[in-house]
């Protein structure tokens, strides 16, 4: 018998009124929204392997987003690679869409944000603790990467032959099989970055360095040299990678800006905009409101009442799957 901890759940053994709920209850880091004109129906199972969560799942259509406000209410850390057995998403991590089809893998980081329109389809997926992949990346952010050659297919076919041999194994093999899963994770994902860089990606690459570093020191006076400096790159190439966002200070405010608005649509949030201008790096609170409104179209205080006088979330359903997956994805924050 197995000593993998396992979960299954078919929304078929519910009523159609709780399906979704149900659903949507044990998926704690992104907020769903079905098809309307479908009936929502998803098949689920997951297995524990160590500090990893492996999943297979179908369902009907279905939006995942996972905006700013959610980043920040549930601090996840952990990277999700979906590897598409079937349908299509068409993903928005920041740098435009990407569609993604059979056979492919798309990655997201559960610090940054995220929006899937997924077709009805069939997926795996696996949930690693950020650590155990990052650095072996060479400083590269993977959010959004997709890919369908080179080890991509081999990553599938071997997480498939995981899923289909976990009842047969015990907890004595957890070690060998968490190891080979990172281990093809990082050689596929490196490939695949790659791959993307030899693409003439290049300035993407380095688009999504800047932002990480800029992300981490919003309430620091960057420039250029700075960042240069920090970076590595030259001021060339600095430039032609941020001239499509308009340079290094408009992405800069952009990133400030993105942060406050996040903080103004979290639920019970009390910071002021005094503290907000401070901890993104604005000279004080009127230079924040005015490049807010500029940036939105709305105060601060209108953003704020608004997203207050929301409705709240759809309420969990306490289905044994469901409560218990949820509780994993917890652990990996």
């Amino acid at each position: 018998m197995s000593r993998f901890s396992i979960i299954h759940f078919d929304s078929a053994a519910l009523a159609p009124e709780v399906r979704f709920p149900t659903f949507a209850s044990g998926i704690v880091n992104f907020d769903l929204e079905p098809d309307p004109a479908i009936p929502f129906e998803a098949r689920a199972d997951a297995w524990k392997v160590g500090g990893l969560v492996l999943s297979s799942l179908s369902a009907t259509p279905l939006v995942w987003r996972r905006p700013e406000a959610r980043l920040l209410a549930d601090g996840a850390d952990h990277l999700y690679i979906n590897l598409h057995l079937g349908g299509q998403v068409r993903a928005d991590c920041g740098s435009g869409v990407v569609c993604c089809g059979t056979g492919s893998l798309l990655v997201l980081d559960l610090r940054q944000p995220c929006l899937l329109q997924v077709s009805q389809m069939r997926s795996l997926s696996i949930a690693a603790p950020r650590e155990e992949v990052l650095p072996r990346l060479g400083g590269f952010d993977p959010h959004g990467l997709t890919a369908s050659g080179g080890l991509t297919p081999l990553l599938i076919r071997t997480v498939q032959a995981v899923a289909d041999s976990l009842p047969e194994l015990d907890a004595s093999h957890v070690p060998a099989v968490e190891c080979m899963l990172v281990d093809l994770v990082v050689a596929a994902l490196a490939e695949a970055l790659h791959a993307a860089h030899d693409r003439s990606s290049r300035d993407e690459a380095l688009v999504s360095r800047v932002r990480g570093h800029m992300e981490a020191r919003l309430a620091e006076p960057l420039d250029a040299g700075a960042l240069c400096a920090a970076l590595g790159v030259s001021r060339s190439s600095l430039y032609r990678a941020l001239q499509p966002h308009g340079g290094v200070q408009r992405y800069l405010q952009a990133l400030r800006l993105r942060r406050v608005r996040a903080h103004l649509e979290t639920p019970g949030a009390v910071r002021s905009l005094d503290d907000l201008a401070e901890l993104t790096g604005f000279a004080d609170r009127a230079h924040l409101a005015r490049a807010f409104k500029r940036a939105f179209g709305a105060t601060p205080g209108e953003v704020r009442a608004r997203a207050a006088s929301s409705g709240p979330p759809t309420p969990a359903v306490d289905d044994e799957a469901a409560r218990r997956f949820g509780a994993w994805m917890r652990e990996r924050d």
